[in-house]
């Protein structure tokens, strides 16, 4: 899997976007779990779970400013290598 593949073509050059469905390998997203918070005054919806159709998910976590997934069921998303291998040719 190269960049090219994953990459969704916006423009931005310094730091582009990836397909989370390319990403998971073409899975179809059947929902996207959240809950309500209050955590700076206003209710705003977190996000908990991405779950595709064939029943992996991904977990939501993060802080504000930093969101990023998990991949609990060891499932939805490729190896660490190739994402390391992503990783280095985006930020190279």
């Amino acid at each position: 899997m190269k960049l090219a593949d994953v990459q969704i073509p916006d423009g931005n050059l310094r730091f582009p976007h990836i397909s989370l469905v390319k990403l998971c390998g073409g899975k179809t997203i059947a929902d996207i779990e959240v809950s309500l918070s209050r955590e700076f005054g206003d209710v705003s919806v977190k996000l908990v779970n991405i779950v595709f159709t064939d029943g992996s998910q991904l977990g939501c976590e993060g802080e504000h400013d930093h969101p990023y997934v998990t991949d609990y069921s060891h499932e939805a998303l490729p190896s660490n290598e190739i994402l390391s291998a992503l990783y280095k040719e985006e930020n190279s």
